[in-house]
């Protein structure tokens, strides 16, 4: 890849990708297997079918210039003596002979001479009869230099011979006369001598070859499956007509070809006529992208019933961009037309239906039906996995939203491993600062900050965003997206309030002037800052927005939508804070009877909300039901995320506070002072979490008369309240006020008017 071209003090450098592995002479060296060979074979064939598509010829094509990279994926390299098919042959020089050399040229003057007559650097070794000829170089050309690299790749030889100097070399290529492939499997001996033809209209196409290779490459599976009924000479029959069937299909790529660009025509004349209805002189200048897209597809399917390619390709352009709008119900429907018509027209696995249906995938996770989504991303990577390979960019986009759902899903281990094999293959394939690159490494940091890693995980979310704000821009969606994950990390997992806010405001204010205030990204937004200001103390502040956005879902998304039900579990919170506890509970029950039927018992989800429920219990009075929520909750946690989790630690915490209200005095301090170790190590002295547990430890010692050590307790509590949130938080206001109870319980009214004023 061409990543940059550096202009600097009257010179130019170009910056081109690090491809890590070995070329494929050196691993021909240390020897290939049959597999390993046909890999090579078939991945250097695909990438001439790319180039010769669009009129590019390789003209040097050799093992020096093949790179195998780590993980197997073959890259054909030195495009740069690449050029568009040339359309007549070069004139001689006047006194210059187009024939060839004699066997009295030097070396060195072959050299110039074939650079001169071929306009190419080629090699001799692997030089095509016409560019050792001087004659004009074709795709034809690549193909034939192409069997060189096979009969090599598979006899472990040079073609012609490894004791030709270069003299003899150029001379064997003009006419063709490389040594017999024998000693090889015979279908691959054939492949190579219609490839090696002289004439550059006999030899194959680089589809056809590809073709010619897939097959010889299946071939043990249909042997093994016709073993016990048919005779090998009848299986060389069953070859001989898929080979035939593969010269067919080469016949007719050209016509797939002029289809393909006619669709791609009529795809842009469409799209062209559409967004030329937004100029004012026809809709006027109010009209709105929605407006647009809602007309286009309501035209599509009368205009393009009868061409459905056409109808396909516009179906699922509009359904990314209701997606893209955050309209998923609507893009939902329009994938469904699209996939209706692409799996009659081009067939289940076709590249373009497993795109559809991915897409589709997405739009019903974003609806809300993990279960349905998670069943289709599935087939759907299984699929693209089985038709493309583990290296295919669609395989690839497949596996990252199946990883995507599998979090949705609190299924995060097996999220895990898929997420960061995709990060490997972007960070290999597209560089590290490639704004596909960037959304995974966040996707990855937030499955990593949801199983406990928080270190790796901020580091995640900071390299993301210096890289997003450097390469893509400060408005760009993934510099939005890295630094509203980072801001929620810091919100919930390092009480880093002052440096969220700060992100929160600046990436709410460029989402709503570039989205508008009812997107699903803004309101993500406005929910997060929501939650920052719950733990900032400002509880009337938070209240407002989550109502603003519970309103804005309702409307748009409906009741039970899963993102509807975040809001309205996050706003049972808020109000338990503002002790307006039957409206809280009322919200908190909603969103456990939803949870619970939905993701189940297990889930994140209703786990966090029965969490909420015992805390809210405990204000109540509700003693024995506030235990018997805290428990399920830390018992759920604990066999999820392990003992060191910061859920789990957060759950002993809770737990610890309903024994205390009970008056369990012994069992509230062996719950605190186990969570207490834990988060000190974990989260840090001064984390929220961390003195909540101190807090509820000092309350048992209080309660056990150790009143001197409560003190001590309570004073470092206020000092780290006062120093982390400031002197006017509920939670220092909290410290205070039991910094106080303690003092005047001690008779010590000095200190008590020292320390409280």
């Amino acid at each position: 890849r061409l990543y940059d071209l550096v202009e600097e003090d009257g010179n130019e450098y170009i910056v081109l990708e690090l491809v890590r592995g070995k070329t494929l002479r050196e691993e021909l060296d240390e020897g290939l297997d049959d597999a390993g060979r046909m890999r090579v074979a078939e991945q250097v064939a695909a990438a001439l079918v790319v180039a010769h598509s669009m009129t590019v010829v390789h003209r040097d094509l050799k093992p020096e210039n093949i790179m195998v990279a780590e993980g197997g994926l073959v890259k054909v390299l030195d495009f740069g003596l690449a050029r568009h098919e040339e359309q007549a042959p070069l004139q001689p020089r006047e006194g210059e002979d187009l024939k060839g050399p004699t066997d009295e040229t030097g070396a060195d003057e072959i050299s110039g001479r074939v650079t001169r007559l071929g306009d190419v650097l080629g090699t001799p070794s692997s030089l095509s009869p016409e560019q050792a000829r001087g004659e004009v170089v074709t795709a034809a050309s690549d193909m034939y230099s192409f069997g060189l690299l096979l009969f090599e790749l598979w006899t472990g030889r040079k073609p012609y011979g490894s004791d030709s100097g270069p003299n003899e070399l150029v001379l064997k290529a003009m006419w063709g006369e490389i040594d017999p492939a024998e000693g090889i499997d015979s279908d691959v001996a054939a492949l190579i001598d219609d490839l090696t033809a002289l004439d550059p209209a006999e030899r194959l196409s680089a589809a056809a070859a590809a073709e010619r290779l897939r097959h010889i490459h299946e071939r043990p599976r249909r042997r093994a499956k016709r073993r016990a009924l048919i005779s090998f000479i009848l299986v060389l029959a069953v070859a001989a007509v898929a080979s035939g069937i593969g010269f067919w299909r080469a016949r007719i790529a050209q016509h797939e070809a002029e289809a393909a660009r006619a669709q791609a025509e009529a795809v842009n004349d469409f799209l062209g006529d559409m967004l030329a209805s937004a100029a004012p002189e026809n809709e006027g200048i109010d009209v709105k992208v929605i407006d647009l897209l809602d007309d286009a597809a309501e035209r599509v399917p009368a205009e393009f019933g009868g061409h459905p390619s056409v109808k396909v390709a516009l179906e699922h352009t509009l359904g990314r961009s209701y997606q893209s709008l955050g309209k998923w119900s609507k893009g939902r429907y329009t994938l469904e037309s699209a996939l209706e018509t692409a799996l009659n027209e081009l067939g289940n696995t076709a590249r373009g239906t497993l795109q559809i249906r991915t897409d589709l995938g997405v739009a019903l996770m974003r609806e809300g039906d993990l279960e349905g989504a998670e069943a289709r991303l599935r087939k759907t990577w299984k699929d693209c996995l089985e038709a493309f390979g583990p290296y295919d960019t669609d395989c690839i986009a497949a596996q990252e939203n199946f990883a995507t759902c599998l979090r949705k899903l609190d299924r995060k281990e097996e999220a895990l491993g898929l997420m960061t094999q995709v990060l490997e293959w972007k960070r290999r394939e597209l560089g590290e600062n490639h704004e596909r690159t960037i959304k995974t490494r966040a996707n990855l940091a937030n499955l990593t900050a949801d199983l406990g890693r928080l270190d790796e995980a901020e580091g995640l979310y900071r390299e993301g965003l210096q890289a997003s704000v450097e390469f893509c821009g400060v408005d760009h969606p993934a510099t939005l997206l890295s630094a509203s994950n980072l801001a929620s990390f810091l919100v919930i997992n390092r009480a880093g309030y002052e440096e969220a806010e700060a992100l929160l405001a600046d990436v709410l204010e460029r989402r709503t002037r570039v989205l508008g205030n009812e997107h699903p990204d803004t309101l993500v937004t406005m929910e997060t800052h929501a939650k920052l200001l719950r733990r900032m103390g400002r509880y009337e502040e938070s209240e407002q927005l989550l109502r603003s956005v519970l309103g804005t879902r309702r409307r748009v998304l409906g009741n039970e939508h899963p993102d509807t039900i975040n809001t309205v579990a996050s706003l049972g919170i808020v109000l338990r804070k503002l002790r307006r506890y039957d409206e809280a509970e009322d919200r908190l029950l909603e969103a456990l009877e939803f949870y619970t039927r939905t993701l189940g018992e297990a889930h994140t989800y209703t786990l966090n909300t029965i969490g909420n429920l015992s805390n809210l219990m405990v204000d109540l009075g509700r003693l024995e039901l506030a235990i018997d929520y805290g428990q399920r909750l830390y018992a759920g946690f604990l066999e999820r995320y392990g003992e060191d989790h910061p859920r789990t630690l957060s759950s002993m915490v809770g737990l610890a506070n309903a024994y205390l209200s009970q008056g369990s005095l012994e069992q509230a301090a062996s719950m605190a002072e186990a969570a207490l170790e834990r988060q000190r190590r974990v989260l840090g002295e001064d984390h929220p979490s961390t003195l909540n547990s101190r807090a509820i430890r000092a309350q048992t010692l209080r309660g056990r008369g150790r009143l001197d050590e409560a003190t001590a307790e309570f004073r470092t509590i206020l000092e780290a309240r006062v120093r982390t949130v400031g002197n006017q938080h509920p939670a220092t206001v909290q410290a205070r006020e039991d910094l106080a109870a303690v003092l005047r319980e001690s008779g010590r009214n000095v200190e008590l008017d020292r320390d409280i004023e």
